[in-house]
């Protein structure tokens, strides 16, 4: 090749036609291949191409983007963005994000409950010594404090004891249990354990019994609960007991969160 020759002279010698000002706007006007060779680009599925490739109409690749309402794929000034997907977890929940680089890409979501009891196997018995319907907080069955605000599901199980002499005038005895909340009853809660009458000139009785009350009721962390008792009169005798032949315990478990209500 003479060295005074381009490469461009090779594919389009220079002569009079093609140096005109007409020839060169002829030129601009058809579509423009490379020198020395020619360029297709097809379409795919996800890449669509634009232009003829003339000088003033250059080749651009677009992606194609599915209509379809959960592509987050989406094209912006800035480059191809897909949004990051983040949640977040409500009470009484746990989500486990995936490891990086895992495909799919799977959120683990738990439910992640809450609980608490006081031991099962409680020992111990509390005589009632205030007066008639007084209530005594049971000091032997442990305090429970509530990790978690929202609606929970309280049991508690008392075992009662009373106990009447042969008495000379009817005379009557009874058990009574309730929860108290930080410090204050709560009304609605209150349990007849057990109750016993005597008629005047009877031989005297000693009667024992467990009940058991459940109910949901809201909390804020951080709440404690507790158990009472009272006797209903001051005749005969009057306990709480927990040994092997019956047990007295307070349990609580999350239900729900802070603001749901009864449907």
């Amino acid at each position: 090749m003479d060295p005074s020759q381009h490469v461009d002279d090779i594919n389009h010698p220079h002569d009079d036609e093609h140096g005109s000002p007409a020839a060169a706007a002829d030129l601009a006007a058809q579509p423009w291949d490379p020198p020395g060779r020619r360029i297709r680009f097809a379409d795919t599925a996800c890449i669509a191409f634009n232009g003829t490739g003339r000088p003033d109409d250059p080749i651009t690749a677009e992606p194609v983007l599915s209509p379809e309402t959960c592509n987050a794929l989406r094209c912006t000034a800035d480059g191809l963005l897909v949004p990051e997907t983040g949640i977040e977890a409500g009470p009484g929940l746990r989500v486990t994000p995936p490891e990086e680089g895992d495909c799919p890409q799977v959120w683990r979501v738990d439910v992640n409950g809450a609980w608490t009891q006081t031991s099962a196997t409680l020992a111990f018995r509390h005589d009632l010594t205030s007066g008639a319907r007084e209530w005594e907080i049971l000091t032997e069955v442990p305090t429970l404090t509530i990790p978690r605000a929202g609606v929970w599901e309280v049991n508690f199980q008392v075992r009662g004891w009373v106990s009447l002499p042969a008495p000379v005038r009817a005379q009557a005895t009874g058990v009574t249990a309730g929860m108290y909340k930080n410090g204050t009853l709560v009304n609605g809660t209150e349990l007849m354990v057990v109750h016993i009458s005597e008629p005047s000139g009877g031989p005297g009785n000693h009667v024992q019994a467990t009940g058991s009350r459940q109910f949901m009721h809201g909390f804020d962390a951080g709440d404690t609960i507790r158990l009472a008792a009272r006797r209903t009169t001051t005749a005969g005798s009057a306990a709480v007991v927990s040994n092997l032949d019956g047990r007295t315990y307070l349990t609580a478990h999350w239900v729900a969160p802070a603001g749901d209500t009864a449907g």
